[in-house]
């Protein structure tokens, strides 16, 4: 049995569809709104409820993440997860990449040739990345990202934590990773021939899109998962074995369900 899903609910305003987003009243006061209508971008229903879900969550990110900068919120980490890791690495790379009309403009007032300027942009790129290499990715540039970077993001890392300097290997290989990209770009290819997974999607060869450490921070916390889920779950733990008659006896049937809920309701 698979457990309800909540689907948010789509309105045709025009020829397009939407979907309303509710402000947390504890929110309201502050941001001023109890609703956002964020447009789906389609007049197709079928495309409409394929993309509700995603923008309701993204604008959802997106209002706590405005409250929590209104109201100065600051979250202190000591040591960051992968998944922040990754948020944070993916956003000061998009910090550092090179327009490559930039490029062009650069090239054209050196007064070099191209190959000769490609060289040139080559060996000074590889000094940088070498440098940051044997200084530990630790130098005052580097901390000045690191501190822009928790700024952005509402979060305080103690300089003695272990995430303060994991926010400087961060900004140390994405601007190393920019380089890098920078060059090959400069030579003819989409991607350099070792891209980062974090950063680069390896099969389009374009960066992961963006979802700020401050987003993820923001984010609604998961619901609860529903009591049905709980004994799927546990029926279904290959690590441990079930026999017929403790499955039998922990899948109960509707009617028993629904006597069951009516029980806890009335008791809580």
């Amino acid at each position: 049995m698979n457990p309800r899903v909540s689907v948010p609910k789509i309105f045709l305003r025009g020829s397009r569809w939407y979907v309303r987003v509710q402000v947390p009243k504890s929110m309201q006061k502050r941001l001023k709104r109890k609703e956002y209508w964020v447009s789906l971008n389609t007049s197709e229903k079928s495309e409409a409820l394929q993309r509700a879900t995603a923008k309701t969550q993204e604008k959802r990110r997106e209002i706590n993440a405005v409250y929590r900068r209104l109201e100065e919120i600051r979250e202190t980490i000591t040591e960051l997860t992968d998944e922040q890791i990754t948020a944070l690495m993916r956003e000061e790379y998009s910090l550092n990449r090179i327009d490559p009309d930039a490029l062009i403009v650069e090239q054209q007032s050196s007064g070099l040739s191209w190959d000769d300027f490609v060289d040139q942009i080559a060996s000074r790129n590889k000094a940088i990345v070498a440098s940051l290499r044997a200084e530990g990715y630790d130098n005052p540039a580097l901390r000045i990202r690191a501190h822009r970077l928790m700024q952005e993001n509402g979060v305080t890392c103690p300089r003695s934590s272990r995430a303060y300097q994991q926010v400087l290997e961060i900004c140390g290989h994405a601007f190393a990773e920019a380089k890098r990209a920078e060059l090959a770009l400069l030579e003819g290819y989409p991607v350099h021939e070792n891209p980062n997974p974090q950063i680069i999607n390896l099969q389009t060869g374009r960066p992961h899109p963006i979802v700020s450490l401050g987003e993820l921070l923001a984010a609604p916390p998961e619901p609860t998962p529903s009591l049905t889920t709980l004994m799927e779950k546990f029926l279904a733990n290959p690590n441990k074995h079930r026999t017929k008659k403790t499955k039998d006896s922990i899948t109960l049937p509707p009617s028993m369900r629904r006597s069951v809920r009516h029980v806890f309701v009335n008791l809580y």
